[in-house]
């Protein structure tokens, strides 16, 4: 099929460098322009901050124009795709509706595991909340999201406790939850509705080590975290840490937990050399999660001295077909 470029768009067409063949998920597909005329191309990203769509043309050629100009039909496609295209109220009703103060269940796709999560009841749409992704050592993110609720009502936060991580059983289990990791990371807001500039994560044991691991991870798109509440975790001997800087980084060990209490003076240092603001939460108790009202105040503090400054994320492609 011949591709015409939208008459009334030509102006506004923009050169981009050529993307790598792992930036266009999608097929040639036919757009249409709020004027009725056509091209057909193949979707790229979505720049969220420019609201702008990037789209690959049948020669190769990429081209970028306004989110405004498009039909309703082609920006109801990017809405479907690519969430952050979506409004803070139209994000909120589609994750949201029937899910205040409870606890539901987010069933797995083939980009993500199966999740659950809590919105808190006072949830408003201007004011997207801040969201802890937590892990254990046995992959069972109901438990995480459970031992959160009171701690993320009374903070305004939302918990999303993923399934599946859990302790290696081999490199090579390792490795595939990396790569489930890497999938994941990518399609967070197409989870759930939190403020994508205020991200933290969380666990007790191996699951508190994943965090630190994950939060080290550079891959599309970037993330600004701001903090990792670590329960009876450690950094498993690690002498350096590439996590963002200035990350408020909460312990959370039993008085009694002689393992992650033996590692506290090592990562602290480690976690120094970072910037972060470091602060431990002792509770009496072994290698076990701690009282309800120590995880009120450790997420509290958490978004107190947490940094105010957005990271620059990457534009977002959009979800396979």
């Amino acid at each position: 099929m011949t591709t015409r470029l939208f008459t009334v768009l030509a102006a506004v067409l923009l050169p981009l460098a050529p993307a790598q063949e792992a930036d266009v998920p999608h097929q040639p597909r036919v757009w249409t322009n709020t004027a009725g005329k056509t091209i057909t191309a193949a979707f790229v990203r979505f720049n969220a901050a420019g609201r702008k769509v990037s789209l690959k043309l049948e020669k190769g050629r990429q081209v970028e124009l306004p989110l405004a100009n498009l039909s309703g039909n082609d920006v109801d496609w990017i809405k479907e795709h690519v969430p952050e295209a979506m409004s803070n109220q139209e994000r909120m009703q589609r994750h949201t509706e029937g899910r205040l103060g409870k606890i539901t269940k987010i069933p797995a796709t083939d980009s993500y595991p199966e999740a659950f999560v809590y919105y808190p009841s006072t949830l408003k749409a201007e004011t997207p909340p801040p969201v802890i992704i937590l892990f254990n050592s046995v992959g069972n993110g109901q438990h995480m999201v459970q031992k959160f609720r009171k701690a993320c009502e009374a903070n305004g936060w939302v918990a999303l406790g993923l399934t599946t991580f859990k302790n290696s059983e081999s490199k090579e289990h390792e490795a595939g939850l990396g790569k489930l990791w890497t999938s994941t990371n990518g399609s967070l807001e197409r989870m759930a509705f939190f403020d994508a500039d205020r991200m933290y994560m969380g666990g007790i044991s191996g699951g508190a080590s994943r965090a630190f691991t994950y939060s080290e991870r550079r891959i599309p798109p970037v993330r600004p975290w701001k903090g990792i509440v670590s329960m009876g975790g450690w950094l498993g001997g690690k002498d350096r840490l590439t996590c963002p800087t200035r990350m408020a980084v909460a312990i959370i060990n039993g008085d009694k937990d002689g393992g992650a209490n033996s590692a506290v003076s090592h990562d602290v240092k480690v976690l120094k050399r970072r910037q972060c603001a470091i602060k431990e939460f002792p509770f009496p108790g072994k290698h076990e999660m701690p009282p309800d009202e120590n995880l009120v105040e450790v997420l509290k503090w958490m978004e107190e001295v947490s940094p105010q400054t957005s990271a620059q994320r990457l534009p977002s492609p959009a979800e396979k077909d």
